[in-house]
């Protein structure tokens, strides 16, 4: 529905409204009275007239004005570094153990201001969540890139969160300790948190290959990347602990992951 036709519901939405009260308000409104104003409406008008009263009471349509104002509200605050008032999934927050201006500053230029449009919108009913799928750029770049926000109950999330789940496994190799604390599952991908500790005295190295650490479902293998880390996390330094963010992309649901050791593969945590 273009801009003008918007504009023309509006209007005739007011002005119905308006008859309606004066036929209404009169209380020696005869019948012929009535009748005239009801037919100053076309039947056009009368079609468009229905078509904005089933919008403005459709439910779908009052959520995608709510979604969007979440949305709306993120990038607002966003681009004027009120962090606190943006309602980031708390859970998430926790997991990867940063505050929010933290957790934001790191992705987000606010300098620019962020345009946006809402490309799809998914319920993911199961999970009680939202996906919002949108296209996102900066005014003052042509460039732009699609980000999927998850939404559930006004806590949002910039990312396709669904669940975070408890694991607490640990393993010990040698002089090392592997704790596998938790799993967040998002709808493209999964993020282990395993915290590394070493208790020898020497660096404890891992293999950085793409399956140094993967992960097997049923008969299908996945490589892993480092969230928020680099080639020198992949070291623990004797005496000291480190904790990585392994993830395995396109992987949801329950999995065995290992890690690779001098050749062999050690079972971390199988679900």
């Amino acid at each position: 529905m273009n801009k003008n036709k918007l504009g023309i519901i509006f209007i005739i939405f007011i002005l119905v409204i308006s008859a309606f009260t004066i036929v209404t308000g009169r209380e020696d409104a005869n019948e012929k009275d009535d009748y005239i104003i009801k037919r100053e409406l076309s039947e056009t008008d009368r079609e468009v007239l229905d078509e904005s009263y089933k919008m403005a009471t459709d439910k779908d349509f009052s959520n995608i004005k709510a979604i969007n104002y979440n949305i709306a509200m993120f990038f607002y605050n966003l681009s004027n570094k009120n962090y606190d008032e943006i309602n980031i999934n708390p859970e998430f927050l926790e997991f990867l153990g940063v505050s929010p201006s933290e957790y934001l500053s790191s992705k987000y230029r606010t300098d620019s201001v962020s345009l946006y449009e809402i490309v799809g919108v998914e319920n993911m009913s199961e999970y009680n969540k939202t996906l919002i799928k949108i296209k996102h750029k900066y005014e003052d770049k042509d460039n732009f890139s699609f980000k999927t926000f998850s939404l559930d109950n006004n806590m949002i999330l910039d990312e396709p969160y669904l669940y975070l789940k408890d694991i607490k496994d640990s393993v010990v190799y040698e002089d090392i300790i592997f704790y596998i604390d938790s799993k967040v599952v998002f709808k493209d991908k999964t993020i282990y948190k395993i915290n590394i500790k070493n208790n020898g005295n020497e660096i404890f190295y891992m293999d950085y290959d793409m399956y140094g650490f993967h992960a097997i479902q049923d008969m299908n293998k996945y490589h892993h990347k480092i969230y928020n880390g680099d080639f020198t996390s992949y070291r623990v330094h004797p005496r000291l602990e480190n904790t990585l963010y392994i993830v395995f992309e396109n992987l949801r649901g329950n999995a065995s992951v290992y890690i690779k050791i001098n050749g062999e593969n050690i079972l971390l945590t199988k679900e």
